[in-house]
């Protein structure tokens, strides 16, 4: 394929056809797309680029993940003086850098647009809330409806959406729905998916499946989340029934639709019929997995106590089965794979804490740091009042004594969304919905399933990274 390319290219530039800016065009995006950054950029030096151009430069970095090439041909162009604060480019540039997770770029690059229109607002929404910064996408959002400039339109709704599930920010979600409602408006597959995962993460899984059967089911999309929303409340089985129903509808699967079915099974303790569709993805779809699928495994084995199975990506489960050897051979080969996730070193220096090697988990601290690396705070919020409360609670594993560490327990932040609920929100509201960014801790459920016997009542609803702990089935929910 490379020597086509090339003899085509030779081609061109024999018959003085090179310089046009459609071929050139095709044929940076052509030596992008086989990773040939080198040729790419000497084709591209040879010719201005027009708007149409640059998006589609914009649009192959973003495919390929080329953070560095990314930067050096944006400024290389600044450099030039070709313009990139017209609206088109600008927000192909937005796309970019939010798709390569350099959001603070996408930022500069959305505040210095002379004119900001609907797809600027939409695409710098989308780039915060798939980044995980939720919170700053609702304030973007309410800034796009201040402004004036620029009203939200349903292409906003399915970018605020997403922010507004990962919050529990089930009123505000609920508003949306309403203003699609008022106006009419079909619920397409965008918009129904979103408000099917809003619904399914805000506990309401009744309305979830309610508008399941009215949006379009030929694509994947709707599928996947009210799959990934039974496995939240630990229906496994529905999950299965979902997934299988979708093959009888024809509905190819894709890799999210097996990372919900594996991350139900895995809160299920179905383990057989986990490690069944681990291998289906594989052998039936040809599907590779990816390393969430891998930590969804290692979860579903090392709930069995199959530690042995899961080696290779054991890190999940290493603070139950307390093998460190392992952990460090496992982290090790995460780092290879992706060492730019900090989750992984926080991980093993947990590992680490929970066996008091405190100089190891010094050392990893100090490689992550060394790599310009720091660990996102845990934070929980609690709907009231018409609004979300958030905080930041920063409370690490530390080198202290029992007596120290109780202490330091108390102020985990699901515990303090709970009790701040329980005082603010008015006794005539029975639910208290609290959603904490990071997986809850044993003891923190134990607290939990006290408070909610002490307030009959109340229900309460506590949403981790994995799952939902509801106070009427507390009793049976084991966090492990």
């Amino acid at each position: 394929m490379p020597q086509i390319v090339e003899r085509v290219h030779t081609l061109l530039i024999v018959t003085g056809k090179a310089q046009s800016s459609f071929v050139g065009t095709r044929l940076v995006n052509l030596y992008s797309y086989l990773c040939d950054l080198t040729t790419s950029q000497i084709t591209f030096d040879k010719f201005q680029p027009d708007s149409l151009t640059l998006v589609s430069l914009w649009s192959s970095f973003a495919a390929t993940g080329d953070i560095m090439a990314a930067k050096s041909v944006h400024g290389f162009i600044t450099r030039r003086c070709w313009s990139t604060e017209e609206t088109l480019v600008g927000n192909a540039l937005i796309d970019m850098y939010a798709k390569l997770c350099v959001i603070e770029y996408a930022q500069n690059v959305f505040y210095e647009l002379p004119h900001k229109d609907e797809v600027s607002w939409n695409t710098i929404i989308t780039g915060h809330a798939q980044n995980g910064l939720a919170a700053d996408a609702v304030q973007l959002y309410d800034s796009m409806k201040v402004t004036g400039d620029s009203m939200p339109n349903q292409g906003t709704w399915v970018s605020i959406l997403p922010a507004y599930a990962h919050l529990g920010a089930l009123r505000d979600g609920m508003q949306i729905h309403c203003h699609a409602l008022k106006k009419h408006l079909d619920l397409d597959v965008f918009l129904g998916t979103c408000l099917i995962d809003l619904y399914g993460k805000c506990g309401r899984l009744d309305e979830a499946m309610s508008l399941f059967y009215e949006v379009p089911r030929e694509t994947h999309a709707p599928w996947n989340s009210i799959i990934s929303c039974h496995g939240l409340h630990g229906h496994g089985g529905t999950s299965i029934k979902l997934f299988n129903d979708m093959l009888n509808d024809g509905v190819k699967p894709d890799q999210v639709t097996f990372l919900s079915l594996l991350s139900a099974c895995s809160h299920s303790g179905l383990v057989d019929e986990g490690k069944s569709y681990f291998d289906l993805m594989q052998n039936e779809y040809g599907i590779k997995p990816h390393v969430k699928h891998f930590g969804c495994a290692v979860d579903l084995l090392g709930r069995a106590g199959q530690v042995e199975t899961a080696y290779n990506f054991i890190m999940a489960m290493l603070q139950i089965h307390g093998n460190v050897g392992m952990g460090r051979k496992a982290s090790n080969a995460l780092f290879d794979l992706n060492p730019e996730d900090m989750g992984y070193y926080v991980l093993l220096s947990n590992l680490y804490a929970n066996f008091g090697r405190w100089e190891a988990v010094d050392e990893v601290r100090s490689v992550a740091r060394s790599r310009g690396l720091s660990k996102i705070p845990g934070w929980s919020s609690v709907e009231m009042k018409n609004r979300v409360e958030s905080g930041h609670y920063s409370c690490v594993v530390q080198d202290v004594e029992d007596d120290e560490k109780e202490s330091i327990l108390t102020s985990h932040s699901e515990r303090l969304a709970i009790m701040y609920g329980l005082l603010n929100c008015p006794p005539e509201r029975r639910s208290i919905r609290v959603y904490n960014s990071l997986r809850m801790c044993a003891d923190c459920h134990s607290v939990a399933k006290l408070i909610s016997k002490y307030y009959a009542e109340r229900e309460i609803v506590v949403r981790d990274s994995n799952r939902f702990f509801i106070s009427s089935e507390m009793e049976s929910v084991l966090v492990v």
